[in-house]
C-alpha cells in the first residue's frame, strides 16, 4: 500500500509552482481544482510510469536483440555497413544510425555491434519490422528468431503492438500524463508482447511489476 502524506498549504503551493500549473492542468481539471487531490493524481501517475518502465524495458531490450539477430543473419555482424541494408533502409532510420555512429565516435569508443544496438532508439527497432524489410530479413528469419510466433502473431501484428508500446514509452519518457489512459489495456498489451518475445523473461518481469497494484490504488 502506498502511503501519501499531504503537504501543508505553504509547501503545497511551492510544489505546485515548482511543477507548474500548466503541467498540472489536467490533474487540476480532473480534481475539480482541488490542489491536494491533483497532486495525489500527479504522484500516482509518476508511480504508474515508473512501474510500467520495468515491463516496457524488457520488451525493448528483447526486441532489439531479436531484430539484431535477424539483421546479423541477413547482413553479417556489421549489418549497418552492408550495401543491401543501406539500400533497404529509409532515410529517417539511416539518420538515426548515422547519429548513433557519430555519438560513439565522439566518445572515442570502437564502433561495434553491441554499441550500435544499445545506441539505437525503440522507434528504430520498431521500424525494422516494417514491410520494406520483409524480403531482406523476415521472409527467411522471422519464425526462427521469434520462436513463439507460430499460431500467435506474425510480423505485422507484432509491429502493430510494438508501435503502441513505443507511443506509451514516449509519453512516459516525456513525463506526460497516462492516468486517464486505459491502463488495463496498456498493461495487457505490454505483458502479452513480453510473452510473445520470451515467456521466461515475461514471468520474471511480471513478478517485479507493480502496475496492477497501483491501478487498484487510484487516489479518491
Amino acid at each position: 500500500m502506498i502511503r501519501y502524506e499531504e503537504p501543508d498549504e505553504d509547501n503545497l503551493n511551492q510544489i505546485i509552482q515548482s511543477i507548474s500549473e500548466g503541467r498540472l492542468s489536467k490533474y487540476l481539471y480532473v480534481a475539480a481544482q482541488d490542489k491536494q487531490r491533483a497532486l495525489k493524481l500527479y504522484m500516482w501517475n509518476t508511480l504508474l510510469c515508473e512501474a510500467f518502465y520495468i515491463i516496457i524495458q524488457t520488451v525493448e531490450v528483447n526486441l532489439r536483440n531479436k531484430i539484431n539477430a535477424g539483421l546479423v543473419s541477413s547482413f553479417g555482424e556489421n549489418w549497418w555497413e552492408h550495401p543491401r541494408f543501406r539500400k533497404a533502409i529509409e532515410s529517417e532510420r539511416l539518420r538515426d544510425l548515422e547519429i548513433t555512429i557519430q555519438r560513439i565516435m565522439n566518445s572515442n569508443k570502437q564502433i561495434n555491434n553491441r554499441r550500435i544496438v544499445a545506441g539505437l532508439s525503440f522507434g528504430f527497432w520498431s521500424a525494422m519490422l516494417g514491410d520494406r524489410y520483409n524480403q531482406y530479413i523476415w521472409s527467411k528469419h522471422f519464425v526462427n528468431i521469434f520462436t513463439e510466433s507460430t499460431g500467435k502473431f506474425d510480423r505485422k501484428k507484432l509491429r502493430q503492438e510494438i508501435t503502441k508500446i513505443v507511443a506509451l514509452r514516449n509519453k512516459i519518457s516525456h513525463h506526460e500524463p497516462i492516468f486517464q489512459d486505459n491502463l488495463h489495456e496498456h498493461y495487457s498489451r505490454v505483458m502479452k508482447t513480453n510473452y510473445w518475445l520470451c515467456p521466461p523473461t515475461a514471468d520474471w518481469a511480471k513478478k517485479l511489476c507493480r502496475v496492477p497494484m497501483l491501478i487498484r490504488q487510484k487516489p479518491k
